[in-house]
């Protein structure tokens, strides 16, 4: 990929064009388009957060950071489309008891190879609903106990590892990638 290609259309392109394939760089420096993009993201999303630590404990930095990997940063179409900031599908006791859905492509993984293919999804009225749905799965799922335990400690490497192996997403790069995330958010919560 040349740079050059892009800057007929402006730097701005460029770099969104890097957010929606997700090569960003970790680490943005302040002031930039990417770190604009990032840190209105932050500045979006700390009430919600705020919000999670007053009722669960959680710190902010760990419920902004998974939400910037799972909506990439707020841009994702699910997440414009549906408020889902965490990527949570909606299963048949979400679907039988009235709760609305939106299909989406979505990447999964089987043995490390990725394909596409089509998921029904929570569809939530706001990001503070979508985040409150995310830290109760969280918080009374057996299967997260120990991603919840790890979330409360604030410690982004614990709770990282924690939820790469409870099997809530199934991207093997899925701990690397959400250290990425935090890496870059961190400077800016």
């Amino acid at each position: 990929m040349k740079l050059e290609k892009y800057l007929p259309y402006g730097a701005a392109a460029f770099v969104l064009y890097l957010l929606l394939n997700k090569k960003a760089a970790a680490a943005p420096v302040p002031g930039s388009t990417t770190g604009n993009i990032i840190k209105n993201f932050a500045d979006s999303m700390y009430g919600v957060a705020d919000t999670i630590n007053n009722t669960y404990g959680v710190p902010p930095i760990i419920t902004i950071s998974q939400a910037a990997l799972e909506s990439n940063y707020g841009i994702s179409e699910l997440t414009r489309q549906a408020n889902n900031l965490f990527g949570i599908k909606a299963t048949s006791a979400w679907i039988t008891a009235g709760g609305a859905i939106y299909t989406a492509n979505t990447k999964e993984y089987i043995l490390g190879i990725p394909y596409t293919t089509h998921a029904d999804f929570r569809r939530y009225s706001s990001w503070q609903q979508s985040a409150n749905d995310w830290i109760k799965l969280l918080a009374t799922s057996s299967r997260y106990a120990n991603t919840f335990n790890a979330a409360k400690t604030g410690n982004m490497e614990l709770f990282a590892k924690a939820i790469s192996t409870s099997g809530y997403a199934t991207d093997p790069g899925y701990y690397k990638a959400l250290m990425t995330k935090f890496n870059a958010i961190k400077g800016y919560v």
